[in-house]
């Protein structure tokens, strides 16, 4: 995206679009956890974060299908890419 900002005599400022991603957040859980679960209960790796979906509704579904009943939640995250 060109932006040309009033004032500035025409110069040109390049700004870059944002884009986003969902990913499923998924906490440490004592008992019958999956595979897709953390293994540690406390410190940084007690949270794992899994995916890049295009959607909340695929975080949604890919949870639904792999996490089996257990709590997660869904973050949203976004990143520049140019115009």
């Amino acid at each position: 995206m060109r932006i040309i900002e009033a004032g500035d005599a025409g110069r040109e400022t390049t700004m870059a679009r944002m884009a986003r991603y969902f990913s499923v957040l998924i906490p440490y859980v004592a008992k019958n956890a999956t595979p897709w679960h953390p293994t540690e209960p406390e410190g940084p790796f007690s949270v794992l974060t899994r995916g890049a979906f295009a959607t909340k509704e695929e975080a949604h579904m890919w949870a639904a299908k792999h996490i089996e009943g257990h709590p997660y939640g869904i973050s949203e995250y976004e990143y520049p890419v140019e115009a």
